[in-house]
């Protein structure tokens, strides 16, 4: 009751609850070293998704992303990665303005902390350097998992973001 008397809008017209349908369609292309944290290759995705499909929500949803990882030497890597999102129409109400800080939207340094918005775009730019690497040997037999290797990297990073939100 609270959310719905200080916010009208949150779920629009005072509502205090809300249901609705989402269809989501994605694509990814993917060609890197080792997914969680490339130090060569490229990934690419991007995707289109429709909320509500009624009076009361209606929301169109674009993202597309690139991340483009690169070697600096044999034992250092750039990374660039670039994205953006936009939501139509962009007077919406208050639940669909999630925009930085949620899923993989999100400015290093700023983990903790959400930005609204119903448009943005957002640059990540990494330099590693490889401070060592070691194995830890296991008692299987196979080849493929007689030892797991660890690599210890010394990072440097800046993100940029930028929010477009015309319902303040």
């Amino acid at each position: 009751d609270t959310v719905a008397k200080l916010n009208p809008n949150y779920f629009g017209n005072g509502r205090k609850s809300l249901s609705y349908g989402e269809l989501q369609y994605g694509v990814q292309y993917i060609k890197t070293d080792f997914i969680p944290y490339p130090t060569k290759g490229l990934i690419a995705q991007a995707s289109v998704t429709k909320t509500g499909f009624d009076a009361n929500l209606n929301l169109w949803q674009l993202r597309a992303s690139a991340m483009y990882a690169f070697p600096i030497n044999t034992k250092g890597y750039g990374r660039v990665k670039v994205g953006a999102a936009s939501k139509f129409p962009t007077n919406n109400i208050f639940i669909n303005q999630q925009l930085f800080g949620y899923g993989d939207f999100t400015l290093r340094g700023q983990d903790l902390l959400v930005v609204d918005g119903m448009a943005g775009a957002i640059t990540q730019l990494t330099v590693g350097h490889e401070i060592f690497k070691f194995n830890i040997k296991t008692p299987l037999k196979n080849k493929a998992y007689q030892k797991i290797p660890f690599k210890v990297y010394a990072k440097l990073f800046s993100d940029f973001g930028y929010s477009y939100n015309p319902n303040n």
